[in-house]
């Protein structure tokens, strides 16, 4: 009769444990289904049904969000308001702070709810004050200043955007809203400095356009040049100096400004052609994306269509599709020399991640002249995003350059940062395309913008070793710094960039070799590592240092960002942030560490535990929601380099498998 009784408890948890599995993927499944909807109206119609199907969902926040957004494509004002406290209610209490922001500044642009926006801002506002972070705060206050023009009040914009702008005084975003803040209270004079170093440093064309407009207002027409001249001359001067720089990435931006306000034009010209006649095999992808997007803006400007299609061909692959502006100017140059279907796939890439009016009225009047209407152009739109998300890099076929370089491709990122999304695929795809003999991959989490269970001491070490200023994401492929992220959509054009800077360095010879094997006994890893100069003074002029990571190869994870799964997660940095000091005696050096993993996986429980008393953390109701202070024993790995302490540049790295626990002695 007992066991009889045991037997049915037994079937009746197996049961209800089936059935949590089964409403787990059914819920999974439906919340997939329905965020992959295109169509707003038909995206809101399949959320509210999934919200109303699986109430206790964890993704019926997530579910709100999508749906706040989808109504604001729709410009139901009443839809989205309400959607967004749905979303508000239903979101973990760690991540309603930074959510009061993301909803006041997504209702503020679209001009719907401004007085929800309002509400929400000054909400934001008081969480990142509870944080005494000071740079969260100056970004929210920004939001919160946006949120008060927008509704009206542009005399309490001006005044917070001057707080927000405090380090931020480079930023050209914040600069041209302040000009905007300024020209509504008619100050014109300070609307035209700032509105001024803002096209000067990257803005877009919306401030050109500004500058013009407020001249005219401030002088009048016939006065306007001589006004515009005289503020676009004085930015210049200002920027490069009394004596002006030879940098050529700012006489680049300096070249693009006087370009667009048709000033100095001779000067402007020489300059992008310096700046491209720099370039060599080792100038960083960036400044070689930069100098020839400069080139092609001011053969644009200065009417040689047939040289910016020339120029920009050299780069597009690299250039991302938020610089909205080397689209629309390729865009025009196609035009111009009647390659109508270039000109359209052009504009395109300049509208999958924000869609200026500037690109959209020119794509959308193009597709109209060319097939008769518009019909079509959204699906074209749509395909080409699908194609740069879901891209492959192929196979890796063989090493025909032999120079024994592994390359060292790190990555900081976070589970809860969605500009981090776009970074981490693109990572993967390295992993996947080439072998760990080539690149060795290393991601360390961080708690940006929310708390991430995947971060450590470790993690934190590492990024106060880079300066602790870069945010997420941020590669360091070999030590070179390499910004941006975004979408999915912009998977593609992440792998290509770290691709390049990749292949750059396993063209070159390495100083030193590197070998390591990992033992283990039970819980014990030992690790032996074997280093050996090329040449006797291969280290000449480096302060070597030597670093060890404990990696888990694949973590199981989905935190606000929708990534599921994440590679090379640092769990632990043998030698701290920074490493140890690598004393060579002669040509070669052996060395030999331990780690115990129940020791590791006791400090990492012992930091969450720490992390969620901080004062400021947000974490739900119910604490972590997953702590991830264990490991899969089956799935780790040590990777170790030696790093020049003074340049940070990586000398040579090297992976190696650790064996799985069934394998343990």
């Amino acid at each position: 009769m007992k066991t009889n009784f045991i037997r049915n408890r037994l079937i009746s948890v197996l049961m209800l444990v089936m059935a949590g599995l089964l409403f787990a993927q059914d819920d999974k499944a439906a919340y997939d289904a329905a965020r992959g909807i295109d169509d707003p109206k038909e995206k809101v119609t399949a959320l509210k049904s999934f919200v109303e199907e699986y109430p206790e969902s964890g993704n019926v926040y997530r579910a709100y969000r999508l749906m706040y957004r989808a109504y604001i494509q729709l410009e139901d004002e009443g839809g989205a308001v309400n959607a967004v406290e749905k979303y508000l209610e239903t979101a973990p209490k760690g991540r309603r702070g930074s959510a009061y922001n993301e909803v006041a500044w997504n209702l503020a642009e679209s001009g719907l709810g401004l007085e929800a926006a309002n509400k929400y801002a000054d909400m934001a506002v008081e969480w990142a004050k509870s944080l005494n972070r000071p740079r969260t705060l100056r970004n929210i206050l920004d939001t919160q200043a946006y949120a008060r023009y927008q509704g009206g009040d542009a005399a309490a914009a001006v005044p917070l955007q001057l707080q927000a702008m405090e380090g931020n005084e480079n930023n050209p975003d914040m600069l041209g809203r302040l000009a905007i803040y300024y020209a509504g209270v008619e100050k014109y004079d300070d609307a035209l400095k700032s509105v001024a170093k803002a096209a000067l440093l990257g803005g877009e064309g919306e401030d050109v356009e500004n500058l013009k407009q407020w001249a005219k207002t401030a002088a009048g027409d016939n006065e306007a040049k001589a006004l515009i001249e005289s503020y676009v001359r004085t930015a210049v001067k200002e920027y490069l100096g009394e004596e002006p720089t030879e940098n050529h990435r700012q006489r680049c931006n300096a070249a693009v400004f006087l370009a667009k306000l048709n000033v100095d034009t001779d000067k402007a010209a020489k300059w992008t052609r310096e700046a491209v006649a720099s370039i060599d095999a080792e100038t960083a992808v960036t400044e070689m994306v930069t100098y020839n997007s400069a080139l092609a803006t001011t053969a644009f400007y200065g009417g040689d269509y047939p040289a910016v299609i020339e120029t920009a061909a050299r780069v597009s692959d690299f250039v991302e599709p938020w610089k909205t502006e080397f689209w629309h100017v390729l865009g025009q140059a196609f035009e111009k020399e009647g390659q109508t279907e270039a000109a359209l796939n052009a504009y395109i890439q300049g509208l999958l991640v924000i869609k200026p009016d500037k690109v959209k009225d020119a794509y959308y009047t193009l597709h109209k002249k060319t097939y008769g209407s518009t019909e079509g152009a959204d699906e074209k739109i749509s395909a080409t995003a699908k194609k740069l998300t879901n891209f492959t890099p192929g196979e890796f076929t063989g090493d025909d350059k032999n120079s024994g370089r592994v390359v060292l491709a790190e990555m900081f990122t976070g589970a809860e940062c969605n500009p981090c999304v776009s970074a981490n695929y693109a990572y993967q795809a390295l992993g996947n395309y080439y072998p760990r003999s080539k690149v060795a991959i290393l991601k360390y989490h961080l708690h940006i913008p929310g708390a991430d269970p995947m971060t450590n001491t470790s993690t934190e070490a590492r990024y106060a070793y880079y300066g602790q200023n870069s945010g997420t994401p941020t590669a360091y492929i070999n030590g070179e710094k390499v910004g941006g992220g975004g979408p999915p959509v912009v998977t593609k054009n992440r792998y290509v960039t770290y691709e390049r800077i990749i292949e750059k360095y396993l063209a070159n010879q390495a100083p030193i070799t590197m070998k390591a094997t990992t033992d283990r006994t039970k819980d014990q890893v030992s690790l032996e590592v074997q280093i050996e100069t090329t040449s006797s003074d291969a280290l000449s002029g480096i302060t070597p240092v030597f670093n060890a990571a404990l990696v888990e190869t694949d973590v199981s994870y989905e935190g606000g960002n929708g990534v599921p799964n994440h590679e090379f997660v640092v769990r632990k940095l043998l030698g701290g942030g920074e490493g140890t000091p690598l004393e060579m005696n002669g040509n070669t050096m052996a060395l030999n560490e331990s780690i115990d993993l129940s020791v590791v996986e006791s400090e990492l429980a012992a930091y969450l535990d720490e992390y969620a008393k901080r004062p400021g953390t947000r974490l739900g109701s119910s604490g972590w929601r997953q702590r991830l202070d264990k490991m899969n024993h089956d799935n780790l790995a040590i990777i170790v380099w030696v790093q020049d302490k003074e340049s940070k540049a990586v000398l040579q790295a090297y992976y190696a498998d650790v064996p799985a626990a069934s394998a343990a002695r």
